[in-house]
């Protein structure tokens, strides 16, 4: 909860991976629906929760990439 913008989520996006996030600060700017999945802080049951999506989700590797050069 203590990132406030959160580069990291712009270079697994820029590697065509998707994000697993808390909602905090600017985070839910750059982790959307279509960039990732968050979960709300203090919630390690929704985190896991939003791993798991994440992990079945089918993923555009490319559109990942275009979104991380918006920034």
């Amino acid at each position: 909860t203590g990132e406030g913008f959160g580069l990291v989520y712009l270079e697994a996006m820029a590697a065509g991976r998707p994000c697993v996030a808390v909602e905090s600060a600017a985070v839910p700017e750059l982790v959307t629906a279509e960039t990732g999945v968050l979960a709300p802080p203090g919630e390690p049951a929704a985190l896991a929760a939003a791993l798991a999506e994440c992990l079945v989700r089918v993923w555009d590797p490319a559109a990942l990439r275009r979104a991380a050069l918006g920034y």
